[in-house]
Order: C-alpha cells, then sequence, then structure tokens
C-alpha cells in the first residue's frame, strides 16, 4: 500500500489496486487518526510478501474483507485534467453517448473520489467547471453545453454542428436534432422501425444537412414548415402522397382565381355602364315633409343605412377587375355624381330636401315613409310628483312663584324684618307697613326701599311661566295676619302649546319617451361676499327653488307596460326664522333632495322617498338642595317641555299619455 494511502489527515476509505494483489484491503484512516491525536508510540509496520499484505499496528481494527464495488459507482483521480477528456472516459464507462457543443471551452479540474455515483460525479465536474451537462436516460445520452446557456440556440442555414451517437435509435437522435435546430419535429404515424440502432459520428455541418443524413438512413424524408417552424417527417412514399396533394391545392387555387377575376372584369364592365348610365340621368330635387320623425333622426339614419349605396356599390364593382387608369376615370365620375347630389333640411316645416337621380329619390322617401311613424320614441308620459312636508310641535312649562314677608318692633324701639328682598336696612317704619293697603299686595317685581302705595311684596321663589294675555294662565293666593306683621304671597302659572303645519308641492311635468325634461320653480335668493378691497362686495345668486328633474323610457309588455324613470327631485328654500343661523347677513338655505332610478306599472303611485325628523328637549330651572325635597320640592323649580316633529315625503306617479292618431 503507498504511504498516502494511510494518511491520518483524511476521514476517507482507500482501496488500491495491486496488480500483484488479488483482493482489496480497506483501511479506515480515521481509526488511525486517533492513535496520531493522541500522540502516542504506536508502530505501524507494513509488510508486501507474495501474496499477502501484513500491517502490524497496536489495537488497530482492520477489515480484510474484499469490499463490495456498486455498478454505478466511479471513481475519480484527476489532477488538472480536461473536463472534455473526462466525460468522455465517463461515458464510456457508463455506456452513455455524448454530445459536445462547440462553443464548450477547454477547462481543467483536479478531482479526486473513490466510490462515487456516476450522476453525482457529473455534478461535481459541473460545480467545479464551466459548463451545462443535461442527462437524457431515454436516449442514454449526455448532452454537455456553455454553462450560461440552458438551450442551443437555432442555428442559422449554415452554421455547423458536431455530435456522436452509439447504438442510438430514430427517436432520441430527432429529440436531440430539435433542441440543436430549435425547430418542432413531428413523426408521421406511418413512421415504424423506430427501435433500430444507429452509430453517427458528425462533425462541422449543417444541422439541416445532419438531418437528411439521419433519416435517410431510416429510409424517410422531410419536410419543412418555415412560417410554423415545423418539420414533418415520414416515409418517402407518405411525402411524396403530401405533396401531391399540396400540388392539388395550389393549381385548384389558381383556377378559382382566375374564375374569379374573369367574374370581376365582367362585373366592372356591367358596372361601368350603370355608372356611366347614372351620371347621365337627369337630376331631380324634392322636399319629404315628416310626421312624427325630426329631420336631425331622418337624416342620421339616411346616413347610417348608406343610402348612396347605390352609387357607391357601383363604383366598387367597377373599379374591380379594371386597368388603374379607368378606375381613376371612374373614381372622378363618382365624385362628380356626389357632388351634385346630397340632403338638406328645412326645420320649420319639418322637412328635408333631397336632390339626386330619381331612382334613389324615391328608394329615400319609401324607407322614411317605413319610420316616419308613431312608436315607442313618439310616446309621452305625464310624471306627477307631490312633495308633502308635515309639522308638528309642542310645549308644556310649569313655573311657580312665592314671597314671604313679615316685620316688628324690638323691645329697644328697632324693626325687625324677614322675607324676600326686604332687610333691616331698609328705610321703613312700622307705619309704612302697617298703612300697605290689603289690595295692594302681590306677587310681582320686587324692589328695596319704601314700599308706599305701589311697593309689592318681594319674592323668595320667581319662577313663572312665560304667560301672556291669551297664552297660559296663572293661579295665585295670599295671606296677611290680622297685625298686618306678616304676609305670604303664592302664584302657580302653566303654559301649553301646540302646532301643526302641511305644506304641499305638487309639480308635474310632460315629455316624450327617453327624452330628459326639468321643471323648476322657486326664487333666487341673494348671497353677499366681501370683495378683494375694503368696503366693496359681490352679489351672486343661489336658486332656492323646487326642481323636479326627470327621464322616461317605457318598456311595453303583453299585459301592463313598465315605466323606468330616472329621477331627481330637490327643494331649496331659505330657512325659517325660527332656525336660521344668518352667516354675514346672508340667509341659511335648507335644502331637501331625492335622486333615484325606479320602475313603476303606468298609474301606479310610489313614495320614493321618506325623512322624519323628531327634536324633544326638556328644561328645569330650580333652587340647589330644596327642590330635591319630596313632595314640596316642587316649590322651588320650574320645568318645561318642548316637542317637534318634521316629516318629508314625496311621492311619484307616472302615466303613459295615449299616443298620436295617424290621419
Amino acid at each position: 500500500i503507498p504511504s498516502t494511502l494511510i494518511n491520518p489527515f483524511r476521514k476517507i476509505s482507500y482501496k488500491e489496486e495491486r496488480k500483484t494483489l488479488k483482493f482489496f484491503i480497506s483501511v479506515e484512516t480515521n481509526e488511525i487518526l486517533s492513535y496520531a491525536k493522541k500522540g502516542s508510540d504506536t508502530d505501524i509496520d507494513v509488510k508486501v510478501s507474495n501474496d499477502e499484505i501484513i500491517i502490524t499496528a497496536k489495537a488497530l481494527k482492520i477489515d480484510y474483507t474484499e469490499q463490495k464495488v456498486d455498478k454505478d459507482s466511479i471513481s475519480l483521480n484527476y489532477i488538472n485534467s480536461n473536463v472534455k477528456s473526462i466525460l468522455r472516459s465517463i461515458s464510456d464507462k457508463i455506456n452513455y453517448n455524448l454530445i459536445i457543443g462547440e462553443d464548450v471551452p477547454d477547462a481543467t479540474v483536479t478531482i479526486k473520489q473513490d466510490n462515487i455515483h456516476w450522476k453525482d460525479a457529473i455534478k461535481l465536474i459541473r460545480d467545479e467547471s464551466n459548463v451545462q451537462i443535461s442527462i437524457d436516460e431515454k436516449s442514454k445520452t449526455l448532452l454537455v453545453r456553455k454553462n450560461e446557456f440552458m438551450k442551443f440556440a437555432a442555428p442559422k442555414e449554415g452554421d455547423l454542428v458536431s455530435f456522436e451517437f452509439q447504438d442510438a435509435d430514430l427517436s432520441s437522435v430527432i429529440f436531440l436534432l430539435s433542441e440543436i435546430s430549435g425547430y418542432n419535429i413531428v413523426l408521421h404515424p406511418d413512421v415504424k422501425d423506430l427501435k433500430y440502432k444507429v452509430n453517427i459520428n458528425i462533425k462541422k455541418i449543417p444541422w439541416q444537412k445532419a438531418l437528411e443524413k439521419v433519416v435517410k438512413i431510416f429510409a424517410l424524408e422531410f419536410t419543412v414548415d418555415e412560417a410554423d417552424k415545423l418539420i414533418l417527417i415520414a416515409p418517402v412514399e407518405t411525402i411524396n402522397k403530401i405533396e401531391m396533394t399540396r400540388q392539388a391545392l395550389r393549381e385548384t387555387r389558381i383556377k378559382r382565381y382566375k374564375a374569379e377575376s374573369e367574374l370581376y372584369t365582367e362585373r366592372a364592365k356591367v358596372a361601368k355602364e350603370r355608372l356611366q348610365a347614372l351620371m347621365s340621368e337627369q337630376k331631380i330635387t324634392k322636399i319629404i315633409k315628416l310626421k312624427y320623425l325630426s329631420t336631425f333622426d331622418a337624416i342620421k339614419h339616411i346616413t347610417q343605412l348608406n343610402i348612396f349605396k347605390g352609387v357607391r356599390s357601383t363604383l366598387k364593382e367597377a373599379t374591380q377587375g379594371v386597368a388603374k387608369q379607368e378606375a381613376m376615370e371612374l373614381k372622378i365620375t363618382d365624385e362628380a355624381i356626389t357632388a351634385e347630389v346630397g340632403i338638406s333640411s328645412i326645420n320649420s316645416i319639418n322637412a328635408i330636401v333631397m336632390r339626386h337621380v330619381p331612382a334613389i329619390v324615391e328608394e329615400v322617401e319609401r324607407f322614411l315613409a317605413s319610420i316616419d311613424i308613431p312608436s315607442q320614441t313618439t310616446q309621452q308620459v305625464l310624471i306627477e310628483a307631490r312633495v308633502v312636508e308635515v309639522s308638528n310641535s309642542s310645549a308644556l312649562e310649569l313655573g311657580v312663584q312665592w314671597g314671604v314677608s313679615g316685620w316688628g318692633v324690638t323691645k329697644d324701639g328697632g324693626i325687625l324684618s324677614y322675607g324676600g328682598t326686604r332687610s333691616a336696612r331698609d328705610t321703613q317704619s312700622a307705619s309704612d307697613y302697617v298703612s300697605t293697603p290689603y289690595s295692594q299686595v302681590g306677587i310681582g317685581q320686587a324692589t328695596q326701599g319704601t314700599m308706599g302705595a305701589t311697593n309689592i311684596m318681594p319674592l323668595i321663589i320667581n319662577m313663572p311661566a312665560a304667560v301672556a294675555q291669551g297664552a297660559g294662565g296663572s293661579f295665585g293666593i295670599g295671606y296677611i295676619n290680622r297685625a298686618a306683621s306678616m304676609m305670604l304671597d303664592f302664584r302657580l302659572s302653566a303654559l301649553e302649546r301646540a302646532g301643526k303645519g302641511k305644506i304641499l308641492s305638487q309639480p308635474k311635468l310632460m315629455t316624450l319617451n327617453n327624452s330628459p325634461s326639468l321643471i323648476r320653480h322657486g326664487a333666487r335668493v341673494p348671497i353677499t361676499t366681501p370683495g378683494s378691497t375694503q368696503g366693496t362686495y359681490t352679489t351672486t345668486y343661489i336658486d332656492a327653488a323646487l326642481l323636479m328633474k326627470v327621464t322616461p323610457s317605457i318598456v311595453f309588455g303583453t299585459k301592463e307596460n313598465i315605466i323606468y324613470l330616472d329621477l331627481e327631485i330637490s327643494k331649496d328654500e331659505p330657512a325659517t326664522s325660527s332656525e336660521r343661523k344668518d352667516i354675514l347677513g346672508n340667509p341659511q338655505i335648507d335644502s331637501r333632495a331625492a335622486n333615484t332610478r325606479i320602475a313603476l306599472k303606468d298609474g301606479e303611485t310610489v313614495v320614493i322617498a321618506g325623512i322624519r325628523k323628531e327634536t324633544v328637549s326638556e328644561g328645569e330651572s330650580s333652587i340647589p338642595y330644596l327642590s330635591k325635597i319630596p313632595v314640596l320640592g316642587s316649590l322651588f323649580k320650574k320645568e318645561d317641555k318642548t316637542g317637534n316633529t318634521e316629516e318629508l315625503m314625496i311621492f311619484v306617479t307616472p302615466k303613459i299619455v295615449q299616443p298620436f292618431k295617424q290621419d
């Protein structure tokens, strides 16, 4: 065994075949490495004597059994070797064909591997070199190309290719030629005996020539379709039949073309005579009155239907199959005819004016008579809309006023008073209180000072309801003791209001079927905005009006008609005085609108929109803490409650108006 075999720095198995030996010896060097790391004094003695090798090592286990070798495994031991040479050696060992592209570089690699699967060896070579290696197991072929290309580009005519096949069948060879050429290759069903083997070694010839040589080996032929990049391979007899069929089709096309040319020539001759006769015919001018059809629609229909097609088709037929100069003359003739004919409209009498030869004028007149009749387009629809606004308001107020006042004379002649806003600091005498008539004591605005003949009693609680003449009511009660030293007055006031309102707007509009229409009623409100210069103003106007815009579309049915409405209804108006929030003197505009598309039966009414707005507010004015006393708390507070309800509903009713009757 060479000294390189037992290498303590390699962790792989080695095997060495000696010509003088009859068997393989395998040594696991990782076991030797374990001794080397320990630095032991292990003695290793190798002796070769005739038919045996003796290896002596302490504690070293050596397997002397013959190693089994996998049939797909190979050994690589190459140093700076050519990749192409390595691949040829591998293809020979595995019995595969080898094709190497002309652009594959002459790369070199260094590879040392034992007992490795040949596919893994191919991958290793591919990774170590700048080549791309494809394995076709069906044809048992290795295809070698430059690494940057995954497929061969299709060679041009004259490009040279080289390849080699050994014991390959036709299908495998055809597959590789398709890869090289970039063409799709189809084998005809008549192609048989594809299992025959062939050996080919071609160097630097065009791929077309290579294909020709391959198919001739199998007594075949091929045809090329350049447009579809397709090659058909078939037996010679089949190719001959295909060519004969193609030739027959070509001859048929030629005969048909000649027949069509003769027909066009004959038509051109007849058309030329017709066109010349048309030129010589006298033109007439005629006014055609319309009953239901507008002049705009009539001219549009005539233009769309190309009512002058008689002249145009005659010209087209006349210019086919004639010489170029003659065709130009016919075109000039057509332009001359067109210049002398035309259509115009007279909207005041709903008529069109037609100028042409009598035959064309009569054709136009018949055409207009067939479409100038009452139809769905002249059907009319009456749309009735009702905008209903209902408002309800209510208010409830409950208030209380009461006061107490008293006085007395102290021992030292002073005055002690209580109640309301009066106090001992008032400059009053006892006689002032005593002399106050009973009839003048009552609830009202209390003021400090001498009561006098017109003064009233001061209030402790003054929370009345907003009663006034003709609105609300009140009830009062008073008490004065005999000595007139104490007075008590109490008044209860209440107010309840309710209001109802209803506003009805009812626009009506009649329009033609499929025609948009609009109705507006209201005012234009001025809006003032400051100008760019100080002290100047700009006034613009905005619409505050009731507007209805509608487009009806009738679908006539067997039992009942359906009307589709594209409907837009809006009502804009300045807000009421109680709700207005003017800005810079400009009024607030309230807007209500609905925009929808609906389907209804003739005469059916439907609500297309509805808005309900309800506002409820409750208020309370009270004396803190005292108003919370059960039962007696009502003497120290005022309560009010208001409510407002607004409701908007929009109703629509379409009706089909009976159509016009023909005279």
